[in-house]
């Protein structure tokens, strides 16, 4: 996207109709088809976006410290990460002793 700055120079390049579009595109450094927009007047200057504000603000997560928009994903990913690891240590406890798995823990066929 070019700056508003380019573009009015352009603009006066043109203007003062001293040197052809392909010499005003070597010495902007912008394209040459955007040169002839620029002549054409099918390009105009926008004026630059606002950044939007996020809907919720940023909050410090008393889990882990870090600036997020409520609820921590990293938090409950690492949580839910946990528990399915501490399952998996209790079936393969289970099944080192020898104990037969409960009903609720049985693997599905």
């Amino acid at each position: 996207m070019l700056s508003i700055e380019q573009v009015q120079s352009v603009q006066r390049l043109l203007a003062a109709g001293e040197c052809s579009q392909r010499e005003i595109a070597r010495r902007t450094g912008v394209s040459r088809p955007s040169i002839a927009a620029i002549a054409n007047g099918t390009r105009v200057i926008q004026p630059p976006r606002p950044i939007d504000e996020p809907a919720y603000p940023a909050q410090r997560c008393a889990d882990c410290g870090g600036l997020v928009v409520m609820p921590c994903l990293a938090c409950l990913l690492r949580r839910h990460r946990q528990r399915l690891m501490a399952e998996q240590r209790a079936r393969r406890k289970e099944a080192a002793s020898g104990i037969q798995p409960t009903p609720s823990r049985r693997p599905a066929a």
